[in-house]
């Protein structure tokens, strides 16, 4: 993964998609959006992380891999990949999530009607997401901007509906 990293250089802002503008007015590219994360100088665990579509393809295949038993580059040992994604709440509690992937929650609208619970993924906030079946050996990816230029569009039902299309169409090969 070559292009994945927080505080990405400002050689990279160029090929960086922009969010939104700032407090002050200034158009953000290479910054993260969340102004917490910027006041904790832009690594946090909930925001900052920079990447592209290529890098999230290696590691979404490396991570399926892994938990399929299969040689991977991913560095986790298979017994804390399956505590990440597989249910892990606490008794009582109707949310499934593993420790750091979201199951099936209120947020899950990127698992789509196809997917089965068992799938695994996880949201952010500008509109990204990346949904993983390790039953159909599959992912989606979802790279958008929702809060570009201005503020905050929903995309909930988006990333729903192509979730739903992308699992049609590959659970029915």
């Amino acid at each position: 993964m070559a292009h994945s990293c927080f505080l990405p250089p400002p050689a990279w802002y160029p090929t960086i998609a922009p969010t939104q503008f700032d407090e002050h007015g200034a158009m953000l590219r290479g910054i993260v959006h969340d102004p917490t994360a910027r006041r904790m100088g832009g690594v946090a665990g909930h925001a900052g992380l920079f990447s592209d579509a290529a890098d999230m393809t290696v590691y979404a295949q490396a991570l399926l891999d892994r938990r399929a038993g299969r040689p991977s580059a991913f560095p986790l040992k298979p017994e804390t990949l399956v505590l990440m994604t597989t249910p892990q709440q606490p008794p009582g509690k109707d949310d499934l999530r593993g420790l750091g992937w979201d199951i099936r929650t209120h947020y899950s609208s990127p698992r789509g009607d196809v997917f089965p619970v068992g799938s695994f993924g996880h949201t952010g906030f500008t509109g990204t997401s990346l949904w993983m079946d390790p039953d159909s050996d599959s992912f989606v990816l979802i790279l958008t901007n929702r809060v570009h230029p201005s503020g905050g569009h929903s995309i909930v039902r988006l990333r729903h509906d192509v979730a739903t299309e992308a699992a049609r169409a590959l659970l029915a090969h």
